[in-house]
């Protein structure tokens, strides 16, 4: 019996969001089995050193991935403000929670450089992970423009504002050629690059002109990644879904009262997410290899990708 409410509470909590006290409800009127707040979390904390070597296989994997997105969002433990970060591929996520919003958290991820394509925002701490190429969010950057655009009506920053999306606009067209390749277009991708030099080498007297153009200069050879390597997106979407599966669960729980609790947080809702994402139930996988580490001492592997044959 225990097999099945062992996986079945951290499921509900970790993956679908519910609370202690809607899981204690259902567990206490509904079937009869009384479990404490207590013992509820006591039991998930054993889960997750358990699942630890399933956690550390993932980390594994997003770190030797071809492309890589990554996002963060606010996130609470004791009532003090922490951060957790999302790194996802095609076939991967994981999560993370920790204090910091710079390098010391990233260093916990990846403790060696990263050899694929890193996908994310403009926040300086994935600047610490090195390595690899990297692609800035089109979008975030066309998004700000837009902000801008409702407050600035100086016409140096219109001027500006309305080069920098025209230039955006036009490297995307490219993108969505469909004879598209970076050989058969590699004089207009080098127009744009020039273009998009002239933007951010340019003098300009409106603070928010000089403002973004500064960032045009500092990423100038890593808003056009998507153009010379196209199975990266030119936009971090993906990263930012991943990472939107916290924020709802944030939304019901608040966060976390204690550090081992953040560290059980990430580590079960990372195993969840991924179950899910390969398809499968992850209260049946769970059940199989708890029942193989009590008789043998050792976790099975972490289920593979599936196939769509499978």
């Amino acid at each position: 019996m225990m097999y099945g409410f062992f996986p079945s509470g951290a499921n509900w909590h970790y993956a679908l969001g519910l609370t202690f006290a809607q899981i204690r409800d259902t567990l206490d009127f509904h079937l009869r089995f009384p479990w404490s707040k207590g013992g509820m979390i006591r039991q998930w904390h054993a889960l997750r050193r358990i699942l630890l070597l399933w956690y550390e296989t993932l980390i594994a994997e997003i770190r030797h991935s071809a492309v890589l997105h990554a996002d963060e969002t606010g996130w609470r433990v004791n009532g003090v403000t922490h951060w957790l970060w999302c790194f996802t591929t095609e076939t991967a996520t994981v999560y993370l929670v920790d204090r910091s919003r710079g390098s010391p958290a990233l260093k916990r991820i990846f403790d060696e450089a990263f050899e694929g394509i890193l996908v994310t925002d403009f926040w300086a701490a994935y600047d610490a992970i090195l390595g690899g190429l990297h692609q800035c969010c089109l979008f975030h950057l066309l998004n700000e423009l837009v902000k801008v655009d409702q407050r600035n009506l100086a016409a140096e920053w219109q001027a500006f504002a309305r080069k920098t999306k025209r230039l955006i606009q036009d490297a995307l067209r490219l993108r969505a050629q469909a004879d598209f390749t970076p050989e058969r277009y590699a004089s207009r991708i080098e127009r744009l690059y020039r273009r998009l030099l002239d933007l951010a080498l340019a003098c300009y007297t409106d603070a928010d002109a000089r403002r973004l153009a500064a960032r045009l200069e500092k990423y100038r050879d890593e808003l056009f990644t998507f153009l010379s390597h196209p199975e990266v997106p030119a936009t971090n979407n993906h990263g930012e879904r991943e990472v939107r599966f916290a924020v709802l669960i944030r939304k019901i729980m608040y966060g976390n009262r204690s550090d081992e609790g953040a560290l059980t947080q990430g580590v079960l809702m990372t195993v969840f997410r991924n179950l899910k994402r390969r398809g499968y139930n992850p209260i049946s996988i769970l059940v199989s290899a708890l029942r193989e580490f009590v008789r043998t001492g050792h976790l099975s592997p972490f289920p593979p990708i599936r196939t769509s044959e499978e």
